[in-house]
């Protein structure tokens, strides 16, 4: 999944790699595009001591905190990056302060080569925009993950808690149905009020376990694959 139209769009018309804060719910950002490959490779994110406060990476696989991989056959030979930086209002004057927004000079990217796929099981960071609307849809893919295995999964959302998402189906496999975590309504349809879900792999499904998802009307922040956890 690419960066979405309206991050891009979101960008400043004067400057089309940084622009100015709306609020501290909709901060500055930086939208920068690296000409590398995370394929086979491990890349990590700096920011120049600066602290994003979402950072969207359109397609790569997290393997730990702005560290990320990618796979032959579904990653691309770049990467694009879309951060929002912390900020707040300035006590003195009620403003927006720019003291801790950085620019795109700030972001640096470092590739290791591993020199074939990483071994694990990974998300895909698909959360691409924090300000969708409530009750979006949300398709959670890992790689990693083999015919036989049990995905377990540890959805949480941008400020760390269980994501509590509803209408769980998945192409991949069988979604456990434990009537704690996932839960199945009088209609037939599963839910979660915790985020842990477990996926039984089946033979038939493709090189990412997908598992389709809506967030629930009383969560009140988007899911991070950032902040979530996934094993098998």
């Amino acid at each position: 999944m690419k960066v979405t139209a309206a991050l891009i769009a979101a960008a400043y018309a004067a400057d089309p790699v940084n622009w100015p804060g709306q609020s501290d719910e909709d901060p500055c950002g930086t939208q920068i595009h690296f000409p590398e490959s995370a394929v086979n490779a491990t890349c990590t994110l700096d920011f120049n001591g600066y602290n994003p406060w979402r950072v969207f990476l359109g397609g790569e696989f997290i393997v730990d905190e702005y560290s990320f991989t990618n796979f032959d056959g579904i990653g691309s030979d770049s990467i694009d990056v879309v951060i929002f930086w912390e900020q707040s209002y300035d006590g003195s004057t009620g403003l927006l302060s720019n003291a801790t927004c950085g620019y795109d000079t700030d972001v640096s990217l470092n590739c290791v080569d591993y020199g074939s796929a990483l071994p694990g099981v990974y998300f895909m960071e698909t959360a691409n925009d924090f300000r969708m609307m409530k009750e979006s849809n949300y398709n959670f893919q890992v790689a990693g993950a083999y015919p036989g295995d049990v995905v377990a999964m540890q959805i949480n959302d941008a400020v760390g808690n269980g994501f509590a998402c509803m209408n769980l189906t998945t192409n991949s496999g069988e979604i456990n149905v434990d009537g704690i975590n996932v839960i199945e309504d009088p209609w037939g349809n599963l839910y979660s009020d915790t985020g842990i879900i477990t996926i039984n792999v089946a033979d038939y499904a493709s090189s990412t376990v997908n598992l389709f998802t809506q967030q629930q009307p009383g969560q009140p922040w988007e899911p991070s694959l950032w902040k979530s956890t996934v094993s098998a």
